[in-house]
């Protein structure tokens, strides 16, 4: 999904960080949070997939940075595709 000629991406405040709260109500807060913000600054569809992996790692702390080192953004593990967005949020929760 691309941006319509001439439009701006809209004056958003960024997502927090998630922190790896067991809790699924926090998580479900936080990826909305996340995919709203994705959305507004058009990284949408299988195509950004691979970006999308790449912003989540940004916007995770503590306890989900770590699990996203160890089993999503890892060069020592072997893959037989690169990892799917939703793939990578399944991990995370």
């Amino acid at each position: 999904m691309t941006a319509p000629t001439g439009s701006k991406q809209p004056n958003m405040g960024e997502p927090s960080k998630y922190l790896g709260n067991r809790s699924h109500d926090v998580f479900l807060q936080w990826l909305k949070q996340f995919l709203n913000w994705l959305r507004s600054h058009y990284h949408c569809g299988e195509d950004a997939d691979f970006s999308r992996v790449n912003i989540l790692g940004s916007y995770l702390d503590r306890v989900a940075a770590d699990l996203f080192a160890t089993d999503v953004d890892n060069p020592d593990k072997v893959m037989d595709a690169p990892i799917t967005f939703v793939d990578a949020i399944c991990t995370m929760h």
